[in-house]
């Protein structure tokens, strides 16, 4: 590995750990699990939950693609596994 691809690897996991950061669907699918870009703007993003979006204006006035800032992304990650599970609450019978 040169010193370059090393330079660039480091900016890059910097960047996961900034909560600041804006993120793009690239990078946020590969922080959800490895997960398309295609399949974060189609799926993920209109989840229940999900962060919102953040698009900055280019200088045409238009605006961006999306990103999505990387303390959001992690809070929701963290939060996934804490969530109630649905159905109802089921009786159990102890045996004695």
């Amino acid at each position: 590995m040169s010193e370059e691809d090393l330079k660039a690897l480091t900016a890059s996991v910097a960047r996961f750990t900034v909560p600041e950061a804006l993120l793009t669907a690239e990078e946020v699918g590969v922080l959800c699990g490895g997960y398309s870009a295609r399949y974060v703007m189609e799926k993920l993003s209109k989840v229940l939950g999900f962060p919102e979006t953040v698009r900055l204006p280019l200088p045409n006035g238009k605006l961006g693609d999306p990103h999505w800032r990387c303390g959001e992304i992690r809070e929701y990650l963290s939060t996934l596994g804490q969530k109630s599970r649905p159905g109802r609450r089921r009786n159990r019978v102890v045996s004695a």
